[in-house]
């Protein structure tokens, strides 16, 4: 009994690093499939920020993320406030307002990050 499973064991681990591989590579040779590329194809972006009592830092993590050179019609910012209280949350809703895309805040409330051991 255990000298068939050692055997199958050695079989599947050999198909599953060499055998698989070769085949797909087999394969590919018989069975090309045209790829397409579109360079204009921009998807929509959104970005998570994560932050608590970041107000020294979070107008310029902001500022940084509007900055980029992306469509403002394809991206939003989603900021997740861990029940800041230290102003984040209110720079955030000050940027929000001048800002050329979307700027979303969820606060949590009650604080819901792991503590530190």
């Amino acid at each position: 009994m255990l000298n068939t499973v050692f055997w199958l064991s050695l079989v599947l681990l050999l198909y599953v690093y060499l055998g698989y591989p070769l085949l797909v590579r087999f394969l590919s040779a018989f069975m090309r499939a045209p790829v397409r590329f579109d360079d204009g194809h921009r998807p929509f972006v959104s970005i998570v920020i994560a932050a608590y009592n970041e107000a020294a830092d979070i107008a310029e993590t902001l500022q940084n993320k509007l900055d980029q050179n992306y469509p403002s019609d394809l991206m939003e910012i989603l900021v997740v406030s861990d029940e800041s209280d230290d102003g984040t949350d209110e720079i955030v809703s000050q940027k929000a307002q001048a800002a050329r895309c979307p700027i979303k805040l969820v606060r949590q409330v009650p604080r819901q990050a792991k503590p530190l051991d």
